[in-house]
């Protein structure tokens, strides 16, 4: 790793300049990496702002790593540009610290958006330079609206939030399933699965490259969600155990503060039985 001054405003804002008039990527020429000791101490002396960063490896050669969707990935050194860690006012940068912090908590795995795809050579670089093994890596397709959009909470509100399916009556595992199912399949290709299952088939080689989309129109006046989701969780709730059901229902009424202790129901012999200890399974 160097330490270097950092370049005048008005000279990097030249150099991209000439990049975009000779069509070719701006990337940091490496200017301070060549500068000498007695230039770094008359910066210094000068007051000079500066960052630090990380020097990489110069030559023929490149960062290979294989990730668990992507395959085999390659960036060459050429094409990795010296690349900051500290900034002037000396915080480290996410690069440098996520990598400080897997190696602390001993990740063993890194899953992520394929956003985060660029950053995995820089991020490899660190490791090795600190003398550790990198984690392996599996960059996962982004969850897309129909309009190409990402997929957040800051746009798209409380519609991606686990709160919004639990108040419209969506039973846990349904969510999952359909969840699973963005971006991800069974070897046959089945729709519904239960929660062992799942486990017992899910591997990170069967994620797919290509983005999913969330089929979600705001103010949709038919669907509130998208409607696989819906079309899940109703097959779930049509062919679920009807004591299961019932349990349900009784735990959501209870929540609600709409059930009444004297409320009866006629038991199989014709006699009046409280419905709370028949729907919770108690009565068999």
């Amino acid at each position: 790793m160097h330490t270097g001054a950092s370049a005048q405003k008005e000279e990097r804002e030249h150099k991209r300049q000439e990049a975009e008039v000779s069509q070719t990527s701006y990337q940091y020429d490496r200017t301070c990496r060549y500068l000498s000791d007695k230039e770094v101490a008359s910066r210094l002396e000068q007051g000079i702002p500066y960052v630090v960063r990380f020097k990489v490896p110069e030559g023929d050669g490149s960062v290979i790593f294989n990730d668990l969707v992507y395959g085999t990935v390659e960036k060459r050194y050429e094409d990795i540009e010296d690349f900051i860690i500290v900034r002037s006012d000396g915080l480290p940068l996410y690069l440098l610290s996520n990598a400080v912090d897997d190696i602390r908590d001993r990740i063993t795995h890194v899953i992520r958006g394929q956003d985060g795809l660029a950053n995995t050579p820089r991020q490899i670089l660190i490791y090795r330079a600190l003398g550790k093994e990198p984690p392996a890596f599996a960059h996962m397709g982004l969850t897309l609206d129909p309009q190409k959009a990402k997929i957040s909470k800051r746009k798209h509100g409380e519609v991606v939030t686990v709160a919004f399916y639990k108040d419209r009556g969506f039973m846990p595992w349904p969510l999952c399933n359909f969840l699973l199912l963005l971006g991800w399949s069974t070897e046959d290709n089945r729709e519904f699965f239960d929660r062992e299952e799942a486990i017992r088939e899910f591997s990170l080689e069967r994620v797919s490259k290509a983005n999913s989309i969330f089929n979600y129109v705001k103010d949709d006046p038919k669907f509130f969600t998208d409607p696989r989701a819906i079309s899940i969780n109703a097959h779930y709730v049509r062919t679920m155990d009807i004591k299961e059901l019932c349990r349900a229902v009784a735990d959501e009424m209870d929540a609600a503060g709409l059930w009444k202790a004297n409320t009866v129901t006629n038991g199989r012999n014709g006699s009046r039985r409280p419905l709370i200890s028949y729907v919770r399974g108690t009565i068999p």
